[in-house]
């Protein structure tokens, strides 16, 4: 409108730019220890990955598009990761058997929770290492912007067997059974553990068989078995030694699934058997 009062009209173009995206700076790494297994039904741990906002707040987390599961196993199986959450987050693995292995979930406010139900197989015979879980995760804001990807790590410390002296003791009688486990269910570890083979007097058994035992005069004190499940049975027998006892220690092979190894011990003990005294009818009529 101009000072006389005339009124043209025109049109005015408005462009309103998207502001920055969210961004996610720092990598987190979370770890736990299989051993934990053992006496519980699952492990977890929390964490949080740092994220910036961009123009507007973050409204959700996931894993960033082209994120590729590794090539993971548990009890030799192959571990599958969901593609997609469930309803409360989680995006879940599982293995052929359709056992869950763990569970993972990324929340908006940075969270990570992680929950791991059975153990995974890591390097063989590798000992207590670690193996990493390598996730890709990105944030989304409230107009679906997303952010740099950015890598969440979960370090996976292996159980391993414990390595443990078991003795059997007794007295020599024939035919009379003494068994003794060489491991419990924490001595064997999150991964279990069988009985591979036993050395005896110069020579390698494997579990299951059965051995004679010979005192260090080759006089035969019993016949023994181990067998996979850390069984060890003594089947004893009477027998002539000239000491009080007969004492040898058995060295015996224990794997786990993953192939990490410990030399548990059997250690025996036979004794000979207490003597006795009888005295007969004292009674006797004078001559």
């Amino acid at each position: 409108i101009d000072s006389d009062n005339t009124v043209i009209t025109g049109e005015l173009t408005v462009t309103i730019y998207d502001g920055k995206a969210p961004s996610l700076p720092t990598a987190l790494v979370m770890t736990v220890n299989e051993a934990d297994l053992v006496n519980n039904a699952n492990i977890s741990v929390s964490g949080n990955i740092d994220g910036i906002k961009g123009s507007d707040n973050i409204a959700n987390a996931q894993l960033a598009d082209g994120f590729v599961f590794g090539n993971y196993t548990s009890a030799q199986q192959v571990i599958s990761l969901s593609a997609t959450q469930d309803a409360n987050g989680w995006y879940i693995a599982t293995r052929t058997d359709s056992t869950e292995v763990f569970r993972i979930r990324f929340k908006r406010d940075g969270t990570v929770d992680y929950q791991q139900s059975v153990a995974l197989d890591h390097p063989s015979g590798n000992g207590a290492n670690n193996l990493d879980l390598l996730f890709t995760v990105e944030g989304i804001d409230a107009d679906n912007d997303k952010s740099n990807s950015q890598t969440v790590t979960i370090s996976v410390k292996d159980d391993v067997p414990e390595s443990t002296t078991t003795l059997i003791s007794f007295a020599e009688a024939d035919n009379v059974s003494h068994v003794a486990l060489l491991f419990d269910a924490k001595e064997q570890g999150a991964d279990g553990a069988t009985v591979i083979s036993f050395d005896y007097r110069g020579s390698t058994y494997l579990a299951g068989t059965t051995v004679t035992l010979l005192t260090d005069t080759n006089e035969v004190y019993g016949q023994l078995t181990i067998t996979a499940d850390g069984r060890a049975t003594i089947v004893s027998q009477l027998f002539e030694y000239a000491a009080p006892f007969f004492s040898e220690n058995i060295n015996v092979l224990v794997r786990d699934a993953d192939g990490d190894e410990v030399t548990d011990i059997l250690s025996i003990t036979a004794s000979d058997a207490e003597g006795a005294i009888t005295i007969g009818n004292t009674n006797f009529l004078e001559d």
